[in-house]
Order: structure tokens, then sequence, then C-alpha cells
């Protein structure tokens, strides 16, 4: 619960959780944090702290965030996202 807490926390000083999404190939495991922020510009959240990003990830799935296998779809879909601020 305490890692819970501490993930959301730290996420929402990026943007409400609803604007995040999480992108996760081969490449990227176990997924890179994508979110829009207020005036709808994409970013990716950069995080050294392993085990808070593992929550992090694990916290917006349980959230129904988004999660993408492949780019175009990913980009498509922040383009959406970006576009709704706006």
């Amino acid at each position: 619960m305490a890692s819970e807490l501490r993930a959301e926390a730290h996420l929402r000083q990026f943007a409400p959780l609803e604007r995040f999404w999480i992108s996760r190939t081969e490449y990227t495991a176990p997924g890179l944090i994508h979110y829009s922020d207020r005036d709808g510009k994409a970013w990716t959240l950069m995080e050294d702290d392993e085990d808070l990003l593992d929550h992090c990830i694990a916290l917006l799935e349980l959230r129904g965030c988004p999660v993408f296998c492949d780019i175009e779809s990913m980009d498509a879909y922040a383009d959406r996202l970006g576009s709704s601020v706006m």
C-alpha cells in the first residue's frame, strides 16, 4: 500500500493518471512510462529508481492505463490525447 501511494504521488507530479500510457517492447521491459502534460505535449518519464518504476508501471496497469507494443499505435494515441486538451 505504501509503495502504491508513493508511486501515485510521484506520477501525479507530472500529470493526472488518466494522461499516462506505457510502451513495452522486448528492448524496454518492464516498459517506458509516457504522459501528456496540460498543454498536450507528450513526454517520457525518466526514472533511475527501478523499484519506483516497477511500482508506477504496476499502478498504471492496475488503473487500466493503455499499454502499447508498437510505436505507430502509441504515437496515434499520444496525438489524440494531446489534441484533446487544446
